[in-house]
């Protein structure tokens, strides 16, 4: 979905929603400034999508479009692992 529709059409996903949902119960449950994202290929991408006051994002070989390598956006807090 990603591939064909970029972020606003993964955002509308199933899987997006949920993982949106459970970091937000999570952030309501601990403080957000102790909790950690982690994610790899297509988590790597939520990851750096979703909505959050995370101390650190980690992404491993996130979900990429060709795009991607000439507009590198990443948050201040997200470190990539390729």
């Amino acid at each position: 979905m990603y591939g064909l529709g970029g972020e606003t059409a993964y955002k509308m996903t199933p899987r997006y929603k949920r993982a949106k949902e459970r970091v937000s119960q999570l952030e309501k449950q601990y403080k957000p400034e102790d909790i950690t994202l982690i994610g790899h290929s297509q988590a790597g991408l939520i990851t750096e999508l979703i909505p959050s006051k995370a101390r650190e994002r980690i992404t491993l070989n996130k979900a990429t479009r060709p795009q991607d390598f000439l507009f590198r956006r990443r948050k201040k807090n997200q470190y990539p692992l390729y």
